[in-house]
Parts: structure tokens; C-alpha cells; sequence
């Protein structure tokens, strides 16, 4: 049975200004962390030889017999609720001459190397150390059967029957794929570690979820402090960013995008410098078929684009489903 973790290949990026992101500032804290046990006694062998060295390192020298050989590591009874945190990490350390890629999966009872498990790895030349990190992904992409596409990120769906639950986590199977020869390397450091931080959107926020974008380009289905409520408040946010810039220039020689840079300071970074245009546009301005645009006041415009406007481009196909995502332009 193959151990490895379907890979699963991002999708094309149509709207890169509106991603579903869990962002959150976390208390002045350590982030939590929980070692794992790594000995040959908690491990089984498949395929491979091991050996405990000095410092807790377990040695691990795969053959070629297998497809997928090295080590299981069962976790004990205490340990298997792994829910508060973000990833199993573990120090990977290539104790052979050529360089190995070595993946770790982390299993719920029933795994089969696609469902209930989530897998990473990573490559380590000889002599070196890295660390092997695998995300504890317990939800899943909600698409809404297609309708929501080309952002960076999706609000989360319902966990499906397949996916890893984090909380009744069993073994950890560490291993490489197909080797045409012995690998040798050493694990050490096995750790469950980070804060689980919950995700900030969901499909089920609101019924029916879409608009979602809301005149303002904010997602509309959740409030937080700040959050602009009218054109009164983004006039007021602007004002500030203003006043704020003003009291706050920065050293004269230093690069700047903003066009309000006197051009006769260089810009090291090679930036061009465009003209100020003559009529700043203040608010949202529309959305075209085949592309979607934003204006913003020129003083706050990068230099990479002199217009001001944030262009979004989809193919003129798409434009009907990509007006759903969007609430009513405001006025004023």
C-alpha cells in the first residue's frame, strides 16, 4: 500500500486581492510543543535497520527491497491528541553520501496513504540537517460545487469523512520512496509543536454565502475592528494614513514608491518615478467584463502602476461568475 500522501496542486490565481487567510496575533507566549517519543522501542521496522544513538537520534538505514521502507512510531495513549497544535516537526539529519528525501506521515487509525493522514517531506543533503515539517490539515477547500474559484485561499468547508483528525492520531510512519540503493539518516527532535489557529471563513458563515466581497473589497460574512462600514469611514481611513505619513516621511534618502517622492532623490531599487495624475480617483470605480478594478488616491499609489488601479483579469467568460462574488458599488 502506498504510504505517501496524495499531493495536491494549487490552482490557477485569477483574484489575488480577496483570500480567505487565518490571520490572527497571537498572545506575548511560547508556542506550544509537545515531544514526541523516538526510540527504537516505540518503532517498527519495515524494510530497514535501526539503532538508537547517543542523544535520542534514531539511526535509520532503509534497503531496497520495499517500496516505501522505513520506521512506524506509535505514539503513546498521552500523546495522540494532537488537536491544539499546527504540525508534527522532526530534525532529519542524511547520514549517507548522496542527498535523500525523507517523508513522514502522520496516521489516524484506518490511514492508507491518502485518507485519514497528511504527509510532508523534505530533501536533506549528505552530511546536513533539516527540519521535516507536516501541517495537521483537518479541513477542506469549500468551492461550493465550483462556484467559488481563483482565490488564494477558500473558506472552509465541513471536515469530510477522509481527512485527518488531529485528535486521535496513532503512529507516525517515517520513510523513503523506492531507493535504488541503502539510505542512511537520523531522526531526532520528533515534536508536535505550534498553535492550531481556526480558520476566519466558512462556507456556513452565511445562507446564501455569496456576495461575499462586499463594497469594499472585505469579506462581508465577518466583522472585525476597523472594518470599513461606509465611504465616510474610508475617507476617514485615508485622512489618518495621511496624516500618519505626513508626521512620519522617513529618511529623505531612502527608496519610496509613493509618487509624492521628489524625483530628483534616485531611487536605488530602480523604480520608475510617473507623473502625478491630474484627476486622483478617490473610491471604487467598477468592474469590467474580462477584469475587475480598483482606484485608489494617487498619493498612495505604487509606482509599479502609475494609474493606481488594481486590475484583477479573468477571461470575459468568466465575468458572470465572477459578479456573484461581489455586493453593490456604493455611491458618493
Amino acid at each position: 500500500m502506498n504510504p505517501l500522501h496524495r499531493a495536491v496542486k494549487p490552482r490557477s490565481i485569477l483574484l489575488s486581492a480577496f483570500a480567505f487567510t487565518s490571520a490572527a496575533l497571537l498572545a506575548a507566549e511560547p508556542a506550544p510543543r509537545l515531544p514526541l517519543p523516538v526510540s527504537a522501542a516505540q518503532a517498527h521496522a519495515q524494510d530497514a535497520r535501526m539503532e538508537t544513538k547517543a542523544g535520542g537520534a534514531l539511526r535509520i538505514t532503509t534497503g531496497i527491497v520495499k517500496p516505501w521502507p522505513g520506521v512506524t512510531i506509535s505514539l503513546p495513549d498521552e500523546a495522540r491528541d494532537l488537536s491544539r497544535f499546527h504540525r508534527v516537526a522532526v530534525e532529519v539529519r542524511n547520514g549517507g553520501d548522496a542527498s535523500v528525501t525523507v517523508h513522514c506521515r502522520v496516521d489516524n487509525p484506518g490511514a492508507d496513504g491518502t485518507k485519514h493522514c497528511a504527509t510532508g517531506q523534505v530533501t536533506v543533503a549528505p552530511g546536513r540537517t533539516e527540519t521535516l515539517g507536516v501541517a495537521l490539515h483537518r479541513y477542506q477547500p469549500g468551492k461550493l460545487d465550483g462556484k467559488l474559484f481563483g482565490v488564494r485561499g477558500y473558506p472552509v468547508a465541513p471536515p469530510g469523512d477522509d481527512l485527518l483528525d488531529p485528535s486521535r492520531v496513532t503512529q507516525l510512519v517515517v520513510f523513503v520512496t523506492k531507493p535504488t540503493a541503502e539510505q542512511i539518516f537520523e531522526i531526532r527532535d520528533l515534536r508536535a509543536e505550534g498553535a492550531h489557529i481556526p480558520p476566519t471563513a466558512s462556507v456556513r458563515d452565511a445562507d446564501p454565502f455569496f456576495p461575499f466581497i462586499d463594497t469594499f473589497g472585505q469579506y462581508r460574512h465577518r466583522d472585525w475592528p476597523g472594518k470599513v462600514r461606509s465611504l465616510d469611514d474610508l475617507r476617514q481611513h485615508r485622512e489618518s494614513e495621511a496624516r500618519e505619513l505626513d508626521s512620519q516621511p522617513g529618511p529623505a534618502e531612502r527608496s519610496r514608491t509613493f509618487h509624492d517622492v521628489p524625483t530628483e532623490i534616485s531611487n536605488r531599487r530602480g523604480h520608475r518615478r510617473f507623473p502625478r495624475p491630474a484627476a486622483p480617483v478617490r473610491q471604487l470605480v467598477g468592474r469590467g467584463c474580462g477584469s475587475l478594478t480598483f482606484q485608489m488616491p494617487s498619493r498612495f499609489q505604487f509606482a509599479d502602476r502609475p494609474s493606481g488601479g488594481v486590475s484583477l483579469f479573468a477571461p470575459a467568460s468568466m465575468c458572470g461568475s465572477l459578479r456573484q462574488f461581489f455586493a453593490t458599488r456604493a455611491s458618493g
